[in-house]
């Protein structure tokens, strides 16, 4: 319990400051936070995936903005796969989408946005995949990231 409610309040702490470095500066994009998936339930073993966390605001809309890699850890026939979702404000779950990496070392990464007025949080999940299909047996569960 006193993770999570460390979680909302950093996330909370860094939503004001990002929103009020925006308004006051103008600045397109802010310092990005990091996180990874490492160490979460969404951690599984030939799959890495990480990126940062950063408030846009191109042409004055403000954008709750995720850039996500995933590399393929394992010496196997399987690829990497991580998928993402937002946590809307209102409670609802959106699949963003996800970003694959194939063969061992291969890194991806992709751009996930969602308007920063329907934002709280996003959770990621860790999959493997065989000839391009997910492996849904092999995943981890969606969390979010550290």
């Amino acid at each position: 319990m006193r993770n999570t409610l460390r979680k909302i309040g950093v996330a909370a702490t860094v939503g004001a400051l990002a929103l009020a470095g925006i308004a006051a500066t103008s600045t397109p994009a802010l310092a990005a936070s990091s996180w990874s998936a490492q160490y979460t339930g969404a951690d599984i073993a030939g799959v890495h995936g990480w990126g940062t966390f950063q408030y846009y605001a191109p042409a004055g809309t403000t954008y709750a903005q995720v850039f996500a890699n995933v590399k393929d850890t394992a010496v196997d026939s399987k690829g990497a796969r991580l998928y993402l979702r937002w946590e809307r404000n209102d409670g609802v779950f959106q699949d963003a989408g996800y970003v694959s990496a194939s063969g061992n070392g291969d890194i991806q990464n992709g751009t996930f946005r969602l308007p920063a007025t329907q934002y709280y949080a996003f959770e990621v999940m860790e999959c493997k995949t065989e000839a391009g299909a997910t492996v849904w047996s092999t995943c981890g569960e969606y969390s979010r990231p550290e």
